[in-house]
């Protein structure tokens, strides 16, 4: 069986850091590093080096070495290269000068936004910056290391999904969400909640509106019951 080769090196600046997911028995998260030439993604799976989630910066420059070639969705349409980091992998900071960050077109309807927690749906995890933008964390929330998120809150949101009508920030795999005044813990998903419930099934954003909605008409309705 052939040995499969490493990458003995890879630089550049970190354009996006997932949350930590917690997938069945294993915790893992997602580094997006972009050069000039092009932007690749790293799975960080071991144990030992998870805690590299919490130190790394989004905007600074790295170098990656001893990192194994794999697949994420292997053999579906989906498929996608990526380089998941071995026991031999070491992480350190270069000079932020070197490189440039690729021109990516498919990631533009991601933004970053700072704002204020102004209102909190726990529930649904939907949330109010600022009093103009809602943010949807249900797709996050419970499964990964995303904070819970409290009234008063500042925040930043990276490469969140930017839907300008709604004026929702949606967030996705790559989504991170920062803390600004205060030290949290990841947002619970207790078995008999809604958000449970969206995960369990695997609903679109989309699911969100409709449960608001029909959680409205049901209690619009009760009243009127003889």
């Amino acid at each position: 069986m052939p040995v499969e080769e490493l990458v003995s090196e890879l630089s550049g600046v970190i354009s996006g850091l997932s949350h930590i997911f917690r997938l069945n028995e294993q915790e893992l998260f997602f580094i997006d590093v972009s050069s000039a030439a092009e932007s690749t993604l790293i799975v960080i799976r071991r144990p030992s080096q998870l805690g590299w989630q919490s130190i790394l910066n989004v905007g600074m420059c790295y170098s990656f070495t001893n990192l194994r070639p794999g697949k994420l969705y292997q053999s579906t349409p989906d498929e996608v290269d990526v380089l998941v980091a071995t026991s031999k992998t070491n992480v350190n900071p270069t000079k932020y000068d070197d490189y440039k960050l690729a021109s990516n077109a498919s990631l533009h309807h991601l933004i970053s936004f700072k704002g204020l927690v102004t209102s909190v749906d726990a529930v649904l995890q939907l949330f109010g910056l600022d009093e103009s933008v809602e943010l949807a964390l249900a797709a996050i929330a419970g499964v990964t290391s995303c904070p819970q998120l409290r009234l008063g809150d500042q925040v930043v949101v990276h490469d969140a999904h930017w839907a300008p009508a709604a004026r929702r920030l949606t967030a996705c795999g790559r989504t991170r969400v920062d803390l600004l005044n205060r030290q949290a813990s990841a947002a619970a998903c207790d078995q008999d909640s809604a958000l449970h419930l969206l995960h369990r099934l695997a609903l679109p954003p989309a699911a969100l509106d409709w449960y608001r909605r029909t959680e409205r008409e049901l209690a619009d309705a009760v009243p009127h019951r003889t």
